[in-house]
């Protein structure tokens, strides 16, 4: 989920060639609408922080409300200060500074799978 087409369809390029399959979203709501739809189609979600309408913590929060066990990651140039207490709340088990590379990415997404909620 980020706002930037240009960046999702590079990572959706990128993860798909390693056999992730992978939904893109440019509106926060148009995400949490594809997740109600279908929760259980979805095992992760990337998120950017700043985007219009909605940050990625609210978006997290949405998303977690609907799904808890859903593992959260959030990337963007801009990372507030976040405590345990608000990661919880919203989900999120990573949080990536950008630009992230191909690296950190797998890093993360494996982090995320292995780490017990």
């Amino acid at each position: 989920m980020d706002d930037e087409p240009a960046l999702t369809a590079s990572l959706q390029r990128l993860l798909a060639r390693q056999n992730y399959q992978v939904s893109i979203c440019h509106h926060p709501q148009e995400a949490v609408s594809l997740i109600k739809q279908n929760p259980g189609q979805f095992d992760l979600v990337i998120t950017d922080f700043t985007m219009p309408g909605m940050n990625g913590l609210e978006l997290a929060r949405q998303i977690y409300a609907l799904r808890p066990e859903m593992r959260i990651i959030l990337a963007s140039g801009f990372v507030p200060e976040l405590n345990d207490e608000n990661l919880h709340a919203t989900g999120i088990i990573e949080i990536l500074g950008k630009p992230v590379s191909m690296d950190a990415l797998n890093k993360a997404i494996h982090c995320v799978f292995t780490k017990l909620k």
